[in-house]
């Protein structure tokens, strides 16, 4: 635990844009994380190999994810005391998309709270040799419609068009911040070697459709049996969920202190 704060004071330290008062709707210091583990149930994600002895055995992504997201989530209640951590399974559930998104959304804003969505998978490729974590943020060309989420549903808010495209401007710079302090709390975090792959855009279905800053973490790849072991130790699993945890408050504080 005192580990965990001094890294996360350590962290806080370093530069990070500045937040304008018209980011205020979504950088409130009383926060709600969304912790999605993907896939689950039926749908294992992307199935990897490891070998021991003469034996083959499969390891699901679906298991990693959830033992990556629930570790996270007991970090971010040791470091942020108040936090409240929503998951969207708990288990080896089925969660189709839209209720991963729905489960974000649906939780209400109040005057002093704000909400993340992060979402924990384990990557694939062609290759064995593809390895390292990335950081998916949603595609900046893609603009978010208010007036469809249970935001604008629920009355929370009387939006314009305009007001649409002046909270995309701000979420989109939300997003970037929190993309950038989970980046840099794994790469200190992460034993040396572990390759940083970047922060990505994509049109990933939960981030374009959850109406909050969110973030889709690829914590490596399945398709690497070093990999693959990595994921499954469970001191590896602790450091890359702290880093994740660390970023996450990081940004948090960030907020608060400006």
């Amino acid at each position: 635990m005192k580990r965990l704060l001094l890294v996360a004071l350590i962290l806080i330290t370093l530069v990070l844009p500045s937040v304008t008062s018209a980011e205020a709707f979504f950088s409130l210091p009383v926060a709600t994380i969304i912790l999605d583990a993907g896939h689950g149930g039926k749908d294992p994600g992307a199935v990897g190999k490891i070998t021991e002895g003469e034996q083959s055995i499969d390891i699901y992504e679906k298991e990693i994810n959830l033992q990556l997201v629930k570790l996270i989530g007991t970090n971010l209640e040791e470091l942020y005391p108040g936090i409240e951590v929503i998951y969207t399974r708990n288990g080896d559930d089925y969660i189709s998309l839209w209720e991963r998104t729905q489960i974000a959304n649906s939780h209400p804003y109040t005057p002093d709270s704000s909400k993340l969505f992060v979402s924990i998978h384990v990557n694939a490729a062609g290759t064995e040799s593809a390895s390292g974590f990335e950081i998916w943020r949603l595609q900046k060309s893609i603009e978010k419609d208010f007036f469809t989420t249970s935001l604008s549903e629920s009355g929370v808010l009387s939006m314009t068009e305009t007001l649409n495209t002046t909270l995309n401007g701000e979420l989109d710079a939300m997003t970037t911040r929190l993309s950038q302090s989970i980046e840099t709390s794994l790469q200190y975090n992460l034993p040396v070697g572990v390759k940083d792959r970047g922060i990505k855009e994509g049109s990933f279905y939960v981030l374009h459709n959850s109406c909050m800053p969110a973030v889709l973490i690829e914590t490596g790849f399945m398709t690497n049996e070093d990999e693959i072991r990595r994921l499954i130790d469970p001191i590896y699993q602790q450091r890359l969920s702290e880093g994740v945890a660390i970023g996450i408050i990081t940004y948090l504080e960030s907020l608060i202190i400006e």
